[in-house]
């Protein structure tokens, strides 16, 4: 037999099929995207369960009318499968205008990828740390901490320097990139006359760090682009002086772990930037 009729029918009878995959065809709806205007004052405004009582807010001017829950995001899947939700923490939300919340229930959307995102306090002065119950420091913290006090001969060191501390909460990712509040993280270690610190006393640190980031009266709402633009022209017209007059509310526009735009007065956190960057 031939080598080359051979080698041509040995490569037809044994060369893999090329599978072309592509997206299910639905039947997409566009109905209902017109964008729907909210005052901006609405910010002002504290969420339902931190009013205080006694004292008399308009009903007709709070950003929860324009704003739900994350955790009740859901997309039509099936005409007869349950609709699949993610349980998000509490202070994370969806403008009506990025996705309107009924639509899981009876339309097929193409979803829109979230872009901006607007992190916003209508009380600065009444944003308080509270434990994050769901919050722990991990396995894979805890082996980068590991890392960070083992020596180039494979043993564990009793203690660090502090002035190796920074390249630590890099890597342990715990604070973020904030180098103002590395400092002062780093200024509360209850450190020896050497100026070092132990693995069980770091750890105790970050871990309590990891479950009080979160802050009540803090929250992150996934934006449309068109709502990210008209707030960034509202954040510029407020230049240095209160975002809302004669309140203490503060707005930011992030994407990702930049920060975009931010009000006066603002100071930012990174409570949730591990959902903004999965």
């Amino acid at each position: 037999m031939n080598s080359n009729l051979f080698i041509v029918c040995f490569y037809y009878c044994f060369r893999e099929e090329v599978v072309h995959e592509s997206a299910k065809k639905k039947k997409y709806s566009r109905d209902g995207e017109t964008p729907t205007p909210w005052n901006v004052n609405s910010l002002a405004i504290p969420r339902r369960d931190m009013k205080i009582r006694g004292q008399q807010y308009p009903d007709d001017l709070s950003w929860e009318q324009h704003f739900f829950p994350s955790s009740e995001f859901s997309v039509k899947n099936s005409l007869f499968s349950k609709a699949i939700r993610v349980n998000f923490p509490n202070y994370l939300y969806m403008s009506n205008n990025y996705y309107e919340k009924g639509w899981g229930l009876k339309t097929h959307r193409r979803l829109k990828n979230v872009i901006v995102v607007m992190e916003f306090c209508p009380s600065k002065t009444n944003t308080q740390l509270v434990a994050a119950s769901s919050k722990s420091f991990s396995v894979a913290q805890e082996k980068t901490l590991k890392r960070a006090f083992t020596s180039s001969d494979g043993k564990m060191l009793d203690r660090i320097k502090v002035s190796e501390m920074k390249e630590v909460l890099r890597a342990v990712d715990v604070i973020g990139d904030d180098e103002k509040e590395k400092e002062k993280f780093l200024s509360n270690i209850n450190m020896d006359p050497n100026g070092t610190v132990s693995f069980d006393e770091l750890k105790q640190m970050l871990s309590q760090k990891v479950q009080y980031k979160v802050q009540a009266g803090r929250y992150y709402v996934a934006l449309s682009l068109a709502e990210a633009q008209c707030l960034r022209l509202a954040i510029h017209g407020q230049h240095k002086v209160p975002f809302i007059p004669g309140m203490d509310a503060t707005v930011a526009l992030r994407t990702e772990r930049t920060c975009l735009d931010v009000s006066a007065g603002k100071f930012v956190t990174t409570q949730c930037l591990g959902y903004l960057c999965v």
